[in-house]
This record gives structure tokens, C-alpha cells and sequence, in this order.
């Protein structure tokens, strides 16, 4: 299980051959504030818009509160289906603290260790049915 303090999920994703919407949540566990950014080639993104969304649902199931806060995310940004992209969620002003997801074409998946067990897990699952 990641260690990290961020917990996030993309719940959906629509690429064109020219630009990819993605579309979920994301919270710090200690409650700071979540920054998104999404790489290409070790370079930022030019154009990339992240839309933050009040998720009253997300914050009750991981604090037990109905609060107002920004946990949702919309973020829209100029893509190519032969390139690969990086999104990564961090904390503010602690960039020890991130997530990051690895999105080519149509998919997106976390990176690193997390996302070898999340590949693992939908193959099992394929195999025994």
C-alpha cells in the first residue's frame, strides 16, 4: 500500500487525438492542499488547465464530515497518442509527498509500485474469472 498521504482515483478519462480529459478526486490525508501538475518528456505541459471541485462524498468517506472542500478535479490538457505523460498530485509546499499516474493513449495508470499492484490484481482477476 502506498505510504504516501495522498489518496487519489481517476474515474474518467476521454483522449483525442489531440486532448485528454481526465476527471476524479484526490485528498491529503492530513487535509493540506493537493497540487496537480502533468509532464511530458521531464518538461511541463503547456495549456494545462486543472479545474478543482467541491466532493462532499470523497471528504465524508475518507473523514467521516460533510465538508466544503476542493477534493474533485477536472484536468484538461493538449495531448498526442504516441507521446507519455506523467500526472502527479502533491502537497503544497512538500513535494516529498506526491502521487503519480502514467497516462498513454487511452489509459492511465499509477506509476511505480502501486501501479504493479494494480495490474497484478486486475490479472488475477481476469484468470480466475
Amino acid at each position: 500500500m502506498c505510504t504516501c498521504e495522498i489518496r487519489s482515483h481517476i474515474e474518467g478519462m476521454k483522449s483525442s487525438y489531440a486532448q485528454t480529459v481526465l476527471v476524479g478526486w484526490a485528498v491529503s490525508l492530513k487535509k493540506r492542499e493537493i497540487e496537480a501538475r502533468v509532464t511530458c518528456r521531464n518538461q511541463s505541459v503547456r495549456e494545462l488547465r486543472v479545474e478543482w471541485t467541491e466532493r462532499p462524498d470523497i471528504l465524508s468517506a475518507f473523514f467521516g464530515v460533510q465538508e466544503q472542500a476542493l477534493s474533485g478535479f477536472r484536468i484538461s490538457f493538449p495531448s498526442s497518442p504516441e507521446e507519455t505523460y506523467r500526472l502527479v498530485f502533491s502537497v503544497k509546499g512538500d513535494k516529498g509527498q506526491r502521487q503519480v499516474y502514467v497516462i498513454q493513449g487511452d489509459r492511465a495508470e499509477p506509476a511505480g509500485m502501486e501501479g504493479v499492484k494494480e495490474r497484478l490484481k486486475k490479472s488475477v482477476k481476469k484468470l480466475l474469472g
